[in-house]
């Protein structure tokens, strides 16, 4: 579970590296035939760690309400997000996998209800859901470079 968390923590760090070098406007910035932007991933990469971890255990989720329902699959950006979302992601990036290992120590995370990917996935546990989350973000990272090569020319 430790090298699980540590590769959440490289992707985290990753994903953080490229959204500090943008401006608001690049980190806005949907280009043509994009729907999203790199704030729209990097949101949305947060928020569905916390639906895959503590969502399918039947926890709280331990992050905004107004995160989940911005970011959450089958969301697109409807407008330019503001520095106060940004800022909130980045530092829930980096404290809910901290907030993540504490809560898989107490043994939090034992009701879990098993889930059908739209990767084609199915995850029966929630090691199976941690495993998928940190190729979730992988894929996310990845959408993130793309749109940094459209914002760099």
């Amino acid at each position: 579970m430790n090298e699980i968390l540590s590769q959440l923590t490289v992707i985290r760090n990753n994903q953080l590296g490229l959204i500090s070098k943008y401006k608001l406007y690049e980190l806005n910035h949907i280009p043509k035939g994009f729907n999203n932007n790199l704030v729209w991933n990097f949101g949305h990469s947060i928020v569905k760690q916390h639906l895959l971890t503590y969502g399918l255990c039947n926890l709280d989720l331990p992050i905004d309400n107004q995160l989940v329902t911005s970011f959450r699959k089958g969301t697109t950006p409807q407008e330019n997000y503001a520095i106060e979302t940004v800022e909130a992601l980045k530092v829930v990036a980096l404290d809910s996998v901290k907030n993540l290992a504490e809560n898989i120590s107490a043994n939090r995370f034992s009701n879990f209800e098993s889930y059908q990917t739209s990767f084609g996935l199915k995850l029966e546990n929630f090691e199976q859901a941690l495993l998928f989350n940190n190729i979730h973000e992988g894929l996310h990272f990845g959408y993130m470079l793309a749109l940094k090569n459209c914002i760099d020319g």
